[in-house]
């Protein structure tokens, strides 16, 4: 039996969205804002407390940034997928299925570019003009470099030992703050002009009853 797509409203992922993505970007600040205090003290000379509150601000700021990213990370996966199933219901079948449009993101070597064609689809049958905007490229090339950095730093970070690779590994972790606050602010236009231009569309169809489903 062929599967059909019901329209269905991604309004509440996309708000979901922007608050968790919005707590992510200042998360990256207050990350980026103790890295800078660590670099500083591991530069002189410090006392035990110290290294225990520095030790104690960065795990806890690890900690939540670990959490609200794992929240985010299946929002967004739930949203790529709502989304999806909905330009298909816009009669616009695509060469990337729903599922796979998430899966392969965890697919090594393919995940460099098959999600970014995937999201490109989604793009381009969900914005009204069809346009390929700018912004697309741009969030995904900066997807591609926060993915590079974030390994470095978790590979530096687990083999520092001496005080000048702890500075280094802060160091990384200060550059990939650096990517990850643009790579979020670009991922809110992602979501937030994809979930208007669907929201739009989805009222044409509500007030068109036998155009809400296409058969894929």
């Amino acid at each position: 039996m062929e599967k059909s797509y019901v329209y269905r409203s991604v309004e509440g992922l996309k708000v979901a969205l922007i608050i968790f993505l919005a707590l992510d970007l200042v998360l990256n600040v207050l990350s980026a804002g103790s890295s800078w205090m660590q670099i500083e003290l591991l530069q002189r000379p410090y006392t035990e407390e110290e290294g225990e509150l520095n030790d104690l601000r960065e795990g806890a700021i690890g900690l939540i940034q670990l959490g609200v990213y794992v929240v985010t990370a299946v929002v967004f996966c739930v949203w790529i997928v709502r989304s999806q199933k909905n330009v298909w219901a816009f009669g616009y079948p695509q060469e990337i299925t729903p599922g796979w449009a998430v899966g392969w993101f965890f697919i090594p070597i393919a995940n460099l570019w098959k999600p970014y064609q995937a999201m490109k689809a989604l793009w381009l049958s969900s914005v009204p003009n069809r346009s390929h905007a700018p912004l697309l490229p741009i969030w995904w090339t900066f997807w591609i470099l926060s993915s590079a950095i974030a390994r470095v730093s978790f590979k530096t970070s687990m083999k520092a030992e001496t005080v000048q690779e702890l500075i280094s590994a802060s160091q990384i972790q200060l550059a990939n703050c650096a990517v990850d606050v643009p790579l979020t602010a670009l991922a809110l236009g992602v979501v937030i002009n994809i979930s208007r231009a669907q929201t739009a569309t989805g009222r044409e169809l509500t007030a068109s009853p036998s155009m809400v489903a296409a058969h894929p």
